[in-house]
């Protein structure tokens, strides 16, 4: 008999599941597997080193980025604050967010103190109302010092990421008020004096004029745009050098002072005294010119008046003098041959008195004719040593009753002098009469002549009182006299050193003084040794020979 079968056994041997699956987890891997494992950490590896490199670039520019912001931002912040006008940032709910260094300023604060605070607060009123505003508007706003500043204000609206922020640009208007004001001072000034005034561009004609020039003239702003004043004005009687002057004077760039006749628009003349100015542009060069002047038509006709007066008494005067002076002559001389008794001093004194109320009469009209312009200059090459010699003795009438030795106290040749030699003599005998009638009883004047550059310098050197200080800067005006002299009771009428100053500069030269009070004076007359380049075909022709 046959055993029977446990269960569960079978005809073959056969494990238990449980014991099938751990061996399998024990088995060693497969080469396949380790490669495929090898693999994946080689990739993850290679995989975090990538990442790694793109966080450093990625750091890289964006540290580079942000330097370069950073530096846009300063060169932008350091723009707006050069800005002359302020700016102020605020937000939509009226806060400042910033300012610049202009809008600090003008309110007395820093950025730190204003950041934060309101509009409303600074001004007055929120600045957002503003913004719908087409032009600026004046406000005024108070600074942290308690004043007031008045300023204009513009506000601009502008979105930024979806959020509202303004932008406010401030001008103080403080200064502008002040030369607004000023130039409305100025243009009051202009339109009411009586000196007229128009602004003219060379070539182009006059640009500006004032109301008195449209009076004056007859003509309007209008009228005269864009035309020449002097073309349409100026009148055939005005004199020709005064037109030549101006026009030299606008070609060398420089200011100009004539006096002309013009022609108002109804042809009635009128003199004028007109200043012209140079305006220069940015580079210095003058662009336009501006003229002043005034009606001297009145001074003109009374200065007139007045020359013919002293020309008529001088004239009239002249006669009779000239009949007593002969007698007095006539008088010396008969008793100087033994055909009268000797001269009585009273007519001696009579004859000097003479003489001197006709340098006096010869004096006024020397003035007259200076003035007027009617000396007639005939220059030739004079001999200075000999014209000195001249002079010296023509003056010894003078100079021997008052015991003044004169000398000349150089005699080296030393070459001509090309002037008028009776005008030479004249202006001479003045400064030698001058020097003998201030000096001291047995004193000397010294007469010297000798080179000064390229012109000829006479000297007269007198040592008497000198001239007073306070006096010095009106010597050759027309009746010029110290007081001082004038209480001594000296003759003169003080204009003996004016034509000699007239003379000498017309004749080409230059007169001055040196002068200390208690110890003397010296004039030094310059003279021209050649002609002036304008000399007439006459003195060309002196020249020549």
């Amino acid at each position: 008999m046959s055993a029977k079968p446990s269960p569960g056994a079978s005809s073959g041997t056969k494990a238990p599941a449980s014991s099938v699956s751990s061996a399998a987890r024990t088995r060693p891997a497969s080469c396949r597997e380790r490669a495929e494992s090898a693999a994946l950490v080689g990739a993850l590896k290679q995989a975090h080193a990538s990442y790694g490199a793109g966080i450093e670039a990625i750091e890289r520019v964006v540290h580079d980025r942000t330097r370069a912001l950073d530096a846009v931002r300063v060169r932008l912040e350091t723009i707006i604050d050069a800005v002359s006008d302020g700016i102020v940032v605020f937000d939509a709910r009226d806060r400042i967010e910033s300012m610049n260094e202009s809008a600090a300023g003008m309110l007395g604060l820093s950025g730190t103190q204003a950041h934060g605070s309101s509009t409303t607060a600074l001004f007055g009123q929120p600045l957002a109302d503003f913004v719908r505003q087409d032009e600026p508007r004046e406000l005024r706003a108070r600074s942290i010092d308690g004043g007031w500043v008045r300023m204009e204000v513009g506000v601009h609206r502008i979105s930024i990421e979806g959020e509202v922020h303004f932008v406010a640009t401030l001008r103080d208007l403080t200064e502008i008020t002040y030369t607004r004001q000023r130039l409305l001072e100025q243009a009051f000034l202009l339109e009411k004096t009586r000196t007229f005034m128009l602004s003219s561009t060379p070539g182009q004609g006059v640009d500006w004029c004032n109301p008195s020039f449209e009076a004056l003239t007859g003509y309007s702003l209008d009228e005269m745009r864009a035309r020449s004043a002097l073309d349409l004005l100026l009148d055939e009687s005005s004199p020709p050098a005064a037109r030549g002057e101006i026009d030299a004077a606008i070609a060398a760039g420089e200011p100009f002072s004539v006096e002309l006749v013009l022609r108002h628009r109804s042809g009635r003349p009128f003199w004028v005294k007109v200043d012209g100015y140079p305006l220069p542009d940015s580079s210095g060069a003058p662009q336009r010119y501006v003229a002043l002047g005034s009606d001297i038509t009145a001074r003109k006709r009374e200065q007139q008046l007045r020359t013919d007066f002293v020309s008529t008494v001088s004239h009239e005067l002249r006669t009779p003098l000239t009949v007593v002076s002969g007698v007095f002559d006539a008088m010396e001389t008969r008793a100087s041959i033994g055909q009268a008794p000797a001269a009585d001093p009273l007519v001696e004194m009579g004859r000097r008195n003479a003489l001197t109320l006709g340098r006096l009469i010869d004096d006024l009209l020397d003035t007259n004719r200076l003035e007027a312009g009617v000396v007639r200059f005939e220059s030739e090459f004079v001999d200075p040593l000999g014209a000195l010699r001249d002079a010296i003795q023509s003056i010894a009438r003078i100079a021997d009753p008052a015991s003044v030795a004169i000398r000349l106290a150089s005699t080296a040749e030393c070459g001509r002098v090309f002037v008028d030699p009776s005008r030479l003599q004249q202006i001479l005998a003045n400064l030698l009469s001058n020097a003998v009638k201030f000096s001291r009883p047995g004193g000397e004047v010294e007469l010297r002549v000798g080179d000064h550059g390229d012109q000829l310098r006479i000297s007269v050197t007198d040592h008497g009182e000198g001239i007073p200080l306070e006096f010095q800067s009106e010597v050759f005006q027309r009746f010029a006299r110290d007081p001082s002299v004038r209480a001594r009771g000296t003759d003169g009428f003080g204009l003996g050193l004016y034509i000699c100053r007239s003379l000498v500069e017309q004749m080409g030269g230059a007169i001055g003084f040196e002068s200390s009070p208690g110890i003397g004076t010296r004039f030094n007359v310059d003279l021209p040794r050649m002609p002036p380049r304008h000399a007439t075909p006459e003195g060309l022709e002196a020249l020549a020979v």
